[in-house]
């Protein structure tokens, strides 16, 4: 615990966890009650390998299942930050709040530092909801860095394997910044697969795909949600 009775602080460690969300929480369709956070803007609801390969410093293009690539995890952004650099204090915080069954739980970077570039800060946020397992991304400032890596930094998510991803359009492993803004992840979503669900290959997300098949094709809209259970048509 830091500061106070309603806050906890990973501080300038690689790694945080786990913590206890508070609550129940779907992600990708699978129930979790706790989170891991990474210094480098990054929540997941795996335990991270004991090698702590996913302290990784440079972001991904996602998806991406390599070793070092995080997973189960909410990027917001994955770029390389240095909490506590420079004697700022504390920058990565967490607390739950509200009554059930809408409770939200908030992980926080608050002028947080970037590496290389130790005096611009950094300040966005993770919202968990119960209710309904959105996740919202604010973003109130995210300056760039242009002398480390160009600036570069990936908003999304990504599964357990690293073999689907969600992105921001434009920031995947891209330069870019922003300020006051605010992104949500839907879950219940329409997955597109061919060749049948769920051994089938993912081809497209949302209520519309647009598509050219050269030979006789079936398509697979499929709407998931947690436990295990979905809807699905051809």
């Amino acid at each position: 615990r830091c500061l106070s009775d309603w806050s906890s602080d990973v501080c300038s460690s690689d790694l945080g966890g786990p913590f206890n969300i508070g609550f129940s929480f779907c992600f990708l369709n699978v129930n979790y009650t706790r989170f891991w956070v990474g210094s480098n803007g990054w929540v997941s609801f795996s335990q991270p390998p004991s090698n702590n390969t996913w302290d990784n410093f440079t972001p991904d293009t996602l998806p991406n299942s390599t070793a070092n690539t995080p997973k189960n995890c909410i990027m917001a952004p994955w770029q390389d930050f240095y909490p506590g650099a420079g004697n700022v204090g504390n920058n990565i915080y967490f607390y739950t709040t509200g009554i059930a069954p809408f409770r939200q739980c908030v992980i926080y970077w608050l002028n947080c530092p970037f590496y290389n570039c130790t005096t611009t800060f950094a300040t966005f946020q993770i919202v968990l909801n119960e209710q309904n397992s959105i996740i919202e991304n604010n973003i109130a400032n995210k300056p760039a860095c242009p002398t480390w890596q160009g600036n570069e930094a990936t908003q999304g998510v990504q599964n357990l394997t690293g073999t689907v991803a969600f992105i921001v359009p434009g920031r995947n492993n891209s330069n870019w910044t922003a300020t006051n803004e605010s992104t949500r992840f839907v879950p219940e979503g329409v997955s597109w697969y061919t060749g049948g669900y769920p051994a089938g290959t993912v081809i497209g997300y949302g209520a519309r795909i647009s598509v050219s098949p050269t030979v006789t094709t079936t398509y697979t809209g499929v709407v998931e949600v947690c436990g295990g259970f979905y809807s699905s048509a051809d």
